[in-house]
């Protein structure tokens, strides 16, 4: 019995929550957790069985039992009379009555500091990380005191009961039934937690505590060592314990100490005396993590591996390179080491692969990284036409359900997407061999020549004989062709042709088209978001300048030139010059690169599905898409090819501290552009404190500068941002920073930890950090507790998205997190009258709810930091 005992403490906080995920009615889950610790103890598991796999079947069993009612009462005249024939007796109530106020009034009678830390961590659920926090203590003397009192509440339960009282007490508590009234706390006790009454979840809790043992108690809930509380035996061996599995995490808590830190506590007859925390070698930062499937239901034994993939790939379920770190054990849940090598987790395994990734923390984070997997399956088959020939070089594309995050009531902020791919070869065969088999997968086929396919598909099992037919456009009034030529006139096949968006490819003859009507066009997509204008038409090919043709406006309609030729030009031009500091020495790995490149449409990478924007100059110097610049090289001397007749404004960035500046007005095809940073552009050290709306310290927090460096511009509107970023730094415990050289223009600090809402502070914000930098030394910063809340509508069809409001009315943004980035938006959709568990600041008080853009009602919300609320209006 001890040791189940010991055992089932450990998993105390994870069956409270899984009856809040059988149950969603918080006093019916409370009660679900009494009654199921009511069964553990009179029929523990034994020691060889998973304890977690133990406590679910009983739980489950229990809500079955509710729900049929009648079994349920029948159930209960049974256990009484069975009580009855074990000699249930009034002797019995009186033993179980005197036992119940006996425990409860030895920690009431516990002299303070120790009262109130044993509640907060046994009543309230609290880590001792979190008590720290609100006490504003060292976490090591909260475990002291915690180790202090439960000595001092054995001593006492021992004299009074003698030397077999640890035995009675657990006899005592497999008699105990669950509680009708509350016990009231004596007035004494009521500035510590007002009219808190204490039930059978107190009762239960203490004896647990009491009876796990007198050589050792883990302290559940934190990353730090076992605290150890050794009896005062003569001559007693020191015993070292493994480590139980982690247990799941209430609240993601701010920076812990390291795991060496230690409790040794000695225990005589007549009192208590406990040793000063001692350091201990350093251990490595664990970081804690479970694997489970779509159902919710932990995954046992499966490998954990480190993957790390290329750039643009970083979303692919197949890993260039991976390593196992971890095992989950009987309950799924796993540790690896924090480091900077971790990179993404998933599962290898042959029966399982991965759907929901997960992301590493940051060292020191509390909270649960939870890979999501599901059975493993092989797809194949085969690409044709219409006509049933094969096509060769089809992408193949299956991703994760865009309802999964909706389905699962988990939070999934460290967990990201995954996407499985494959190409058709030349007989248009394909296979995926680690496909997930979960309903309403979202696929998508594309081919060159032909419409792109997209639908959701339930794969049940392996399969090797899918046919996916690709169909080519249909022949449509709405085409736009022309040809490209050379100054002589002379046909240029493999140019590049744009169309604001689109793009096409020239064939042998010079000739492209474009067809307006096509489903897959991109301006057809992009005009759902914002007015795009096609009226221009821009021809690219390596080593020319780019051809041109606009069309005209004739009554509000487009005209355009018959026949339409783009001529090319000359070579593109160049830009070369020095980056020079202050004093005039040139710097060396300066980044500089063009402000206001000329955009030119979208296009994919060889391979890839995915097209992205580029610009003119960037093609024409075969960088491809996105942001592109040069590094100065050691005298500090920079080259810049591909430009167009016209004039630029250049960047120039150090990227070690982001100092950044941005040069108007400089020709193209000039050798002899100096470009001078000034002094004076960066405090040399920025310190303070991030605090929450409380003014409490946001402690392990990550403080960093940040830019945006490089915007895409089309057609006056910014539609991409890339960022850059140096080091970060960690707040302290309580809350503060110090950066060293932080420019004061074009940067602001973004701030993030895993329980709060990211800030970005300072973007936006005319004259940069500089206007809002009063003493560099002591600024506050406050931030937003992170309270996550999911949605489920009892009238699915009442709305189709959500918004939040604060007390005065203000939209708040919305955030989901995916692991490795986020979607913030004023509004959220609802499908079939459910979300996924979103996050918003603490300063949320009205959830809105939107039917076709019209708001339908308003509903009071409380949220708090830690588990996320279930919001059923």
């Amino acid at each position: 019995m001890d040791g189940s005992a010991e055992r089932l403490l450990e998993h105390s906080v994870w069956m409270k929550r899984l009856a809040r995920t059988l149950v969603r009615d918080g006093d019916r889950a409370e009660e679900l957790a009494q009654e199921t610790w009511l069964r553990l103890l009179e029929h523990p598991p034994r020691l060889n069985e998973p304890v977690r796999g133990w406590i679910a079947t009983v739980m489950r069993n229990l809500v079955r039992s509710a729900r049929r009612g009648d079994a349920r009462r029948a159930e209960r005249e049974h256990d009484a009379g069975r009580v009855e024939a074990h000699g249930g007796s009034g002797l019995d109530l009186l033993e179980r009555a005197t036992l119940q106020r006996e425990l409860v009034q030895a920690v009431l009678d516990l002299e303070e500091p120790y009262r109130t830390v044993i509640l907060l961590r046994y009543f309230e659920e609290r880590s001792p990380t979190a008590i720290a926090r609100e006490q504003g203590i060292p976490v090591a003397t909260v475990k002291t005191r915690l180790a202090r009192g439960i000595a001092r509440l054995r001593e006492r339960l021992q004299r009074t009961r003698g030397p077999d009282g640890r035995a009675s007490v657990l006899a005592g508590l497999a008699l105990l039934e669950p509680l009708r009234a509350p016990l009231a706390l004596p007035p004494a006790l009521s500035w510590t937690l007002g009219a808190l009454a204490v039930n059978t979840k107190l009762v239960v809790t203490i004896v647990l505590i009491v009876a796990v043992g007198v050589s050792y108690l883990w302290f559940s809930g934190d990353d730090a060592e076992p605290v150890r509380t050794a009896a005062a035996a003569p001559a007693t061996p020191t015993v070292e314990l493994a480590t139980p599995p982690a247990p799941e995490p209430e609240v993601a808590e701010p920076f812990a100490p390291p795991a060496s830190e230690r409790v040794s506590a000695e225990v005589s007859s007549s009192s208590a005396t406990t040793a000063e925390a001692l350091p201990s070698p350093a251990a490595p930062r664990m970081l804690r993590g479970r694997v489970v499937d779509c159902e919710q239901r932990p995954v046992r034994d499966v490998a954990v591996t480190n993957a790390r993939r290329g750039p643009g790939d970083e979303r692919s379920a197949a890993a260039e390179s991976t390593e196992v770190v971890a095992r989950a054990d009987a309950d799924g849940r796993f540790e690896v080491p924090a480091g900077a090598g971790l990179g993404r987790l998933q599962v290898r395994d042959g029966t399982w692969t991965t759907v929901l990734a997960a992301m590493p923390r940051q060292p020191g984070s509390e909270a649960e990284m939870l890979l999501v997997v599901a059975p493993r399956i092989s797809v194949g088959g085969v690409v044709v036409d219409e006509a049933g020939t094969p096509v060769e070089g089809a992408l193949i594309q299956f991703g994760a359900p865009e309802d999964l995050r909706a389905r699962l009531s988990l939070v999934l902020d460290f967990s990201t997407n995954l996407f499985w791919t494959a190409e058709s070869d030349a007989q248009g065969k394909f296979r995926i061999e680690d496909l997930p088999a979960i309903e309403n997968l979202a696929f998508q086929a594309h081919a060159e020549g032909f419409l792109p396919r997209s639908e959701s598909v339930s794969p049940r099992g392996s399969t090797d004989d899918l046919v996916l037919v690709l169909e080519r456009p249909s022949k449509g009034t709405s085409v736009l062709a022309g040809r490209v030529v050379d100054g002589a006139g002379a046909p240029v096949e493999g140019a590049h042709v744009s169309l604001a968006v689109d793009t096409a490819v020239t064939d042998a003859g010079g000739h492209f088209e474009f067809r307006l009507d096509a489903p897959d066009s991109r301006n057809r997509e992009m005009r759902r978001h914002l007015p795009v204008v096609a009226d221009r038409l821009i021809a690219l090919k390596r080593g020319y300048l780019p051809g041109e043709v606009a069309a005209a406006r004739e009554e509000g309609e487009l005209v355009w030139p018959d026949p339409i030729v783009l001529v090319l030009g000359d070579e593109p031009l160049k830009l070369s010059g020095t980056v020079v500091g202050p004093d005039g020495e040139g710097q060396a790995g300066m980044r500089v690169w063009l402000v206001d490149p000329t955009f030119f449409g979208s296009m994919a990478a060889e391979g890839q599905p995915v097209r992205d924007f580029t610009h003119v100059e960037s093609e024409l110097a075969g960088l491809g898409a996105g942001w592109n610049w040069k590094e100065t090289d050691g005298s500090g001397r920079f080259e810049l090819e591909g430009l167009v007749p016209r004039d630029y404004t250049v960047a120039v960035m150090d990227p070690a501290t982001l100092l950044r500046k941005e040069f108007p007005n400089v020709a193209a095809g000039r050798s002899d552009v100096v470009l001078r940073l000034p002094a004076d552009m960066e405090y040399t050290t920025l310190a303070g404190r991030i605090v929450d709306g409380t003014g409490s310290p946001v402690a392990n927090a990550l403080v960093f500068p940040m830019c945006d460096a490089f915007r895409n511009h089309f057609q006056g509107r910014v539609i991409g941002t890339y960022h850059e970023t140096t080091t970060a730094t960690t707040t302290d415990g309580e809350g503060r920073f110090t950066l060293a050289r932080v420019p004061r223009d074009l940067v602001y600090l973004r701030i993030e930890a895993d329980d709060t809402i990211p800030l970005e502070w300072g973007r936006e914000v005319e004259g940069g950090l500089a206007s809002l930098v009063g003493d560099p030394q002591a600024l506050e910063i406050t931030v937003s507790r992170r309270c996550h809340f999911q949605v489920e509508l009892a009238e699915p069809g009442e709305a189709d998205e959500l918004g939040m409001l604060d007390a005065r009315g203000e939209v708040l943004v919305i955030s989901e997190f995916l692991g490795n980035g986020r979607r913030d938006t004023e509004r959220h959709p609802l499908r079939e009258g459910r979300s996924a568990t979103l996050a918003v600041g603490d300063s949320a008080a009205q959830l809105v709810l939107y039917r076709g853009g019209v708001e339908v009602r308003r509903i009071p919300v409380r949220l708090a930091p830690g588990e996320p609320t279930l919001l059923q209006p």
